[in-house]
């Protein structure tokens, strides 16, 4: 099924009927990265979109390009409010 990823605009296609063939899962996120992901985009994003949060690029720093415009919570404050818990 072709998609459009809700952070870049970028079309994919998405093999949720057969999620081992799809882009998403050969991009291993951590809890926190996919929590980011499901507070922040109500649909799948396309693969080079997984690989930057999961590097660091998007869920580092609030980027209003890739969220409602109000803001995201940042990756690290995340990682902070995590250790807290524990």
């Amino acid at each position: 099924m072709k998609k459009v990823c809700p952070c870049c605009g970028a079309v994919f296609q998405c093999r949720h009927d057969n999620i081992l063939l799809c882009h998403c899962a050969t991009v291993k996120l951590d809890s926190l990265q996919r929590a980011y992901i499901k507070e922040h985009f109500p649909d799948c994003l396309c693969h080079d979109c997984l690989k930057k949060i999961q590097e660091g690029e998007l869920a580092c720093k609030a980027n209003l390009s890739c969220t409602d415009g109000v803001g995201a919570v940042s990756y690290t404050h995340l990682r902070a409010h995590e250790t807290r818990r524990h």
